[in-house]
């Protein structure tokens, strides 16, 4: 169960921006669920090759509606 008064704490937040949730999934389903079951304790949600790469731009626009910081992390070179 969630302890609003403590999650809306500037502490917590402060310590909330430095934690960042890998998304090292192949489908949107599965990075959905997993973002919507951690956010309050995330600052950044990391999208790697594999989803972006079975998902496309879509799985960017979906975690983004979900008013989560996107770090998009393809190491294309």
């Amino acid at each position: 169960m969630i302890n609003r008064e403590r999650v809306e704490s500037l502490a917590f937040q402060r310590a909330r921006e430095r934690v960042v949730l890998a998304l090292d999934v192949d489908s949107l389903e599965a990075a959905l669920a997993l973002t919507d079951r951690v956010a309050p304790y995330v600052g950044i949600v990391k999208v790697g090759l594999e989803l972006y790469l079975s998902e496309g731009r879509q799985a960017v626009s979906a975690l983004r509606a979900r008013r989560v910081e996107v770090f998009l992390d393809l190491k294309l070179h």
